[in-house]
């Protein structure tokens, strides 16, 4: 991520399936769609060996695609349990994983990020769009805010704006009051100026 001196970044075009190596890839679709877990536990729930897990774990790590959440503690010693960051959620959602289970997930390990947590739940109305924009926010900020969420679905609603099912998105932000307040204030501000707009024909 920018900002992050030391990090490996992801660079790649977002038209493309394959964001990560297999391994990789196949590893963040198995923390997708399950608890926060140590190599070894995700080594042996894939059948895999432990040298090219920690690699893989070690890459994605350092592509902040995952990241240490917890301990283990296990005959003495002390394990990290690693899950997906907020990059780590989008890849897996672009990779197939259930936005259903990735919200339980997220509500779970993430209780206060309301912005991915609204993110993935406009994922089924809006598809790939919102997932490009948010993840490359990701990357240049490293963080998502409510600014940002209303930039997103500002975007998003004007490049699709026929058929654009407004009663879903509404009913979506009224789970969360600052991001439905946010998205109320700008949509009086749009209103506003294209009144002012408007007197410009007359």
């Amino acid at each position: 991520m920018s900002g992050e001196s030391g990090k490996e970044h992801i660079s790649y075009g977002v038209n493309k399936k394959d964001i990560l190596p297999p391994l990789q890839k196949r590893i963040v679709i198995h923390l997708a769609n399950t608890k926060p877990s140590t190599i070894n536990e995700t080594r042996k729930a894939m059948k895999g060996q432990y040298k090219s897990h920690w690699t893989a774990f070690n890459s994605l790590e350092e592509k902040n695609v995952i990241k240490k959440i917890d301990v283990k503690s296990y005959h003495g010693q002390e394990y990290p349990l690693f899950w997906l960051t907020s990059s780590g959620v989008l890849i897996a959602l672009f990779e197939g994983a259930s936005h259903e289970v990735l919200l339980e997930k997220i509500l779970q390990i993430y209780p206060d990020d309301k912005s991915l947590q609204v993110i993935l739940e406009f994922s089924p109305i809006f598809g790939l769009e919102v997932f490009k924009i948010a993840f490359l926010t990701l990357q240049e900020k490293g963080e998502l805010d409510m600014k940002d969420l209303m930039t997103i679905l500002t975007l998003v609603v004007q490049n699709d704006f026929h058929g654009m099912p407004y009663e879903d998105i509404v009913a979506v932000l009224k789970k969360y009051p600052i991001a439905y307040e946010n998205a109320k204030k700008e949509a009086e501000r749009f209103l506003e100026s294209f009144k002012k707009l408007n007197t410009l024909f007359k």
